[in-house]
């Protein structure tokens, strides 16, 4: 029964070894999947912005066309001034209308360039986008086909434990798994020196002889394990 067990438990090991190199494989995946969501969004958000920022360009630019008409109307009324009083006035808004040109004007540059670096930006995230799907799309092909060897060698391990457990009397195998769901590889430890190599106490004279007659399953009564 003790070597039937060690079997299960050598089993239980390479089947938990497997699973976890199969759930590193996976979060690679996922990992990726991450990254493209968060590149997709931040390229989204990015383009948007940069039609937001155009169409407040357009808007600028109409209002910047529509303020030089008015100037040059307005110039052309000073030019046409009679008198004195009238030409001061018509001077003094031909300079603000000057003002407002060139303020405007300023705000439509500097919206020009904010719509560039926004195209710009976008244009780099869609390239890390386009760059991480491929490289997500080659990490899934090898995934997929490391996975299926490694499903492949859970299940033959699955099979040949099935086949060893058929023979443990259950009582004895629920001890076990219960031990193993605790303790992990240390649900079975050795003997030495006359202590239990999982817990460290010492064993009676009386389990030690029991030990060695091996004629039956001995659980330290400290810790549990099986020795």
């Amino acid at each position: 029964a003790l070597e039937s067990l060690r079997s299960i438990r050598s089993a239980d090991l390479e089947i938990s070894s497997l699973e976890a190199d199969l759930a590193r494989l996976r979060k690679g995946l996922r990992d990726c999947d991450e990254e493209t969501e968060r590149i997709r969004k931040a390229a989204v958000k990015i383009h948007a912005s940069g039609m937001h920022r155009q169409s407040q360009l357009k808007l600028l630019e109409l209002e910047a066309h529509k303020q030089r008409e008015e100037l040059e109307t307005q110039k052309t009324q000073l030019k046409n001034s009679r008198h004195i009083k009238e030409y001061h006035e018509m001077n003094a808004q031909v300079g603000a209308k000057a003002q407002a040109v060139s303020k405007t004007e300023t705000q439509t540059l500097k919206m020009m360039e904010d719509v560039e670096n926004l195209r710009k930006e976008g244009e780099k995230l869609d390239a890390s986008l386009a760059e991480v799907s491929a490289r997500r799309a080659a990490l899934e092909a090898g995934t997929l086909e490391e996975a299926a060897k490694i499903e492949s060698a859970i299940n033959e391990h699955r099979a040949s434990r099935s086949i060893i457990t058929a023979g443990v009397e259950k009582g004895l195998l629920e001890d076990y798994e219960r031990l193993y769901s605790r303790f992990g590889a240390e649900a079975l430890v050795a003997c030495e020196d006359g202590a239990c190599t999982g817990c460290y106490k010492d064993l009676t004279a009386n389990l030690i002889s029991r030990l060695r007659t091996a004629v039956e399953v001995v659980r330290c009564p400290n810790c549990g394990r099986i020795l």
